[in-house]
């Protein structure tokens, strides 16, 4: 799939969570988000190296995402307060999965 095309669904999101809001202000890192987590999948062939790089990758890109649409938006669309990120992955799944 291209990676423009899984964008599409946040820009939905985006705009059904918070009216007003332009999910293209932000399409750049997200688009960057999604290539440089390819990359990893590829590069990286044990679970707990590739969790841990896809969550390092996932906090940089929730971190300039709450910087590029405000706090207020960055709430609105993840549910989560200024300076707080998740995990994508659950490094305990990843560590049972690799042995």
């Amino acid at each position: 799939m291209h990676l423009a095309a899984t964008h599409s669904p946040a820009w939905i999101l985006t705009r059904h969570a918070v009216p007003g809001a332009d999910p293209d202000s932000f399409r750049d890192i997200h688009l960057d988000f999604l290539k440089e987590t390819r990359v990893a999948m590829a590069k990286v062939d044990k679970p707990v190296p590739l969790a841990e790089k896809i969550n390092e990758l996932a906090v940089q890109f929730q971190n300039s995402l709450a910087v590029r649409v405000g706090a207020v938006a960055y709430q609105k669309l993840t549910g989560l307060g200024p300076g707080e990120t998740v995990n994508v992955i659950d490094p305990n799944i990843a560590a049972a999965v690799q042995h």
